[in-house]
């Protein structure tokens, strides 16, 4: 709990919670490449609940994208804009002036090397996260579908 509660407030919110979970996957990746590297395999990911099918779903989105113009471990700009437009439509609009593509991938890109590694596309899927969950908690939004019981 502690490792969690980055404010010491004695509650996991759902910045940490996010937070924790970018890290969680992005460990998850590291031990992909590593099996990938040192074993000449690709591993096999037993995804049982919803919050595992959908880390393992981000690690297989960023690869199916990484690599067609160079580099398997990073998304070059065209690949993230590719990748946007089809697996994040939601997202993407907000960032369809040149502008704002470029600030946001200047953000990320923090070793400037002109393309996103998979840990900060866990940064923006992380931000993305957030501004949903703050979208769904002014909306009062209540998930129908939540189970909460299993």
């Amino acid at each position: 709990m502690t490792l969690l509660d980055l404010d010491g407030d004695g509650e996991v919110d759902f910045l940490e919670f996010i937070e924790f979970i970018a890290e969680i996957t992005t460990e998850l990746q590291e031990m992909y490449l590593h099996n990938i590297v040192q074993y000449n395999r690709v591993p096999k990911f037993s995804a049982h609940t919803q919050s595992e099918k959908a880390i393992v779903t981000l690690i297989k989105v960023f690869y199916k994208y990484a690599g067609k113009g160079g580099d398997p471990l990073g998304l070059e700009t065209r690949e993230l804009r590719q990748l946007l437009r089809k697996e994040m439509p939601t997202l993407n609009p907000c960032l369809e002036s040149n502008n704002q593509f470029k600030e946001m991938l200047l953000s990320l890109d923090r070793k400037q090397k002109g393309e996103v590694d998979f840990k900060e596309f866990m940064g923006l899927v992380a931000n993305f996260a957030v501004v949903v969950q703050t979208t769904f908690a002014n909306n009062d939004c209540d998930d129908d579908d939540d189970d909460d019981d299993e």
